[in-house]
């Protein structure tokens, strides 16, 4: 990918990173952004692979993946974009979550 097309995915990868996926996220995660729980079919489809560091999964059904909804934020520390190409980019978030709540 020519370094023009690099930098305007990347700009549309930013844009929609953080002007739509993350506040919205953040938002539902926190309560200060009411939706269904099913927002989250708005970003991710089944199946979903999901990792941390003690454990990994396969989410299988649409269920399985609504129920990320319910991890709290209550922001990003960090965040790094990397575009692929035209049609893919790896997003990263380092989010700081209170167990709990």
């Amino acid at each position: 990918m020519d370094g023009e097309r690099s930098d305007s995915v990347l700009a549309e990868v930013t844009h929609w990173f953080f002007e739509d996926y993350l506040p919205t996220w953040v938002g539902v995660g926190s309560g200060t952004i009411h939706r269904a729980p099913d927002f989250i079919l708005d970003y991710w489809s089944a199946p979903l692979h999901i990792s941390s560091p003690t454990s990994q999964d396969w989410l299988l059904g649409s269920d399985a993946v609504t129920g990320l909804a319910g991890t709290h934020s209550n922001g990003v520390a960090g965040t790094e974009l990397f575009p692929y190409g035209c049609s893919g980019s790896q997003g990263e978030g380092l989010s700081r979550r209170r167990c709990g709540y």
